[in-house]
């Protein structure tokens, strides 16, 4: 009786360290396996193509590991200006030397010329911010 609790007393630890180890080598196959996917995803095309998860969004999201990647193609050049006041949207679009105007404020339309100028800016203003961008000629 006394050999067959010694036996069992010196199994349990050999079965521990088993489950351990191989717990162990499963969490580094796991790390190594993230790794070398952060490495070919960098961005919008390589997450698709890697099978990433496309997001029901616009512009389009690919999210891959955690992270997420937008869909360059579908950005428009005057998002950058949304949310800025309409004084520091203007002088940011002179700063770059972008044609560019206010078309509403307030909901109210401002007179504008009909000339097609292709990548002027035309700001909307409410409550003194840029709440949307309109480039012309970016389709």
């Amino acid at each position: 009786m006394k050999q067959l609790y010694l036996k069992k007393r010196l199994v349990l630890p050999w079965v521990l360290i088993v489950v351990c180890f191989t717990a162990l080598l499963f969490v580094i196959f796991l790390l190594i396996l993230r790794g070398s996917n952060d490495k070919k995803v960098t961005n919008f095309q390589s997450c698709k193509n890697a099978g990433g998860v496309i997001l029901e969004s616009y512009p389009e999201q690919c999210m891959i590991d955690g992270k997420s990647f937008v869909n360059e193609s579908q950005v428009s050049k005057g998002s950058a200006y949304v949310g800025l006041t309409e004084q520091a949207a203007m002088d940011t679009a002179a700063i770059a030397d972008v044609p560019h105007r206010v078309v509403e404020r307030d909901g109210a339309p401002l007179p504008a010329t009909m000339d097609y100028v292709i990548g002027r800016l035309n700001f909307y203003v409410r409550n003194g911010e840029v709440y949307w961008v309109e480039v012309e000629g970016d389709e």
